[in-house]
Parts: C-alpha cells; sequence; structure tokens
C-alpha cells in the first residue's frame, strides 16, 4: 500500500508525492526511510525520484533489478537478512555515492560485475556480512577504489 507525502508551502498544497506504506518521505533531498518495519522485501512504492534510500534494520532478504533508481544517491540496507543481491540491480546508478551493506551475515557472495558502473561510489560498506571471499575484479568497474571499504573481515580475493 502506497501514502501519500504532501509538502506545505506558502499556504498552499504545491507537491506530492506517493510514499511506501510505514515509510516517511521528504521532498528535499528526496528521501525515503523505512527504518526497522520488520519489512522482509524492499517494499513496493519507493518514488523513482529518490535520492536516499534507508532500509536498515529490517529483514530484507533478497535485493533484485528495479528495486531502486538510478537516481539513488545513498542507500542503506545494513542489518537486514540479505542473502542474494541479483548481478544487475545496481547497473546504471551513475549518481550511487554511498552503499551500506553491512551487518548482512546471510550475504556469503557477491558477483564480480555487482559494482560495475558505480563511478561516484566514495562509501561501500560490508562490515559483518556473511562473505568469504570477494571474486577477482569486484572493484574494476569504479572509476576509484572506494574511500571507505569496511569490512572487519578476512577476504580471499580483493581487487
Amino acid at each position: 500500500m502506497v501514502g501519500w507525502s504532501y509538502c506545505w508551502c506558502c499556504g498552499a498544497w504545491i507537491c506530492s508525492m506517493p510514499c511506501p506504506h510505514h515509510c516517511i518521505c521528504y521532498t528535499s533531498p528526496s528521501t525515503v526511510s523505512c527504518q526497522a518495519h520488520n519489512f522482509h522485501a524492499v517494499p513496493e512504492g519507493i518514488p523513482a525520484q529518490s535520492e536516499r534510500v534507508f532500509l536498515q534494520n529490517n529483514k530484507i532478504q533478497r535485493l533484485l533489478r528495479g528495486h531502486f533508481s538510478p537516481t539513488t544517491t545513498m542507500l542503506w540496507l545494513y542489518s537486514n537478512n540479505i542473502s542474494y543481491i541479483q548481478p544487475s540491480t545496481f547497473h546504471g546508478f551513475d549518481r550511487l555515492e554511498e552503499l551500506d551493506l553491512g551487518d548482512n551475515r546471510h550475504l556469503r557472495a557477491i558477483a564480480s560485475d555487482t559494482f560495475l558502473g558505480l563511478g561516484r561510489l566514495h562509501a561501500l560498506h560490508l562490515y559483518r556480512c556473511g562473505l568469504i571471499s570477494l571474486p577477482p575484479g569486484i572493484f574494476s568497474g569504479l572509476t576509484e577504489p572506494p574511500v571507505s571499504l569496511l569490512t572487519g573481515q578476512p577476504f580471499g580475493v580483493l581487487g
């Protein structure tokens, strides 16, 4: 179910945007906050123009292509139950600057092209995940390696 968020300015309703049920949406910057609602999946109805999406502290299990918009600049998915990320989930996300996948202990593997094309990514958080190794070339699609690769665990292959 999608609710509506309205903007009040200068004595008039000037805009509205859909907002997923149990979430809070803000317009400037365009933000969707769906924290700590025990969602088992990414909620439907995240507005396509969302720049910041906060889904931490839920029970989300899978990330699939189409869940998020390429306009996203900040995506927090830490402290969920993510066990699978579809390889093309983040393709075309050339504005994404921060991706927090930390504290997803069921995440055992990431495909080598998961971060392909994330040219602006400067913060990637993978702390307390179940990852044993990272595939060769996992960061080859990045313009620069992320400044902040926070893992908290040893990896068999990095690069």
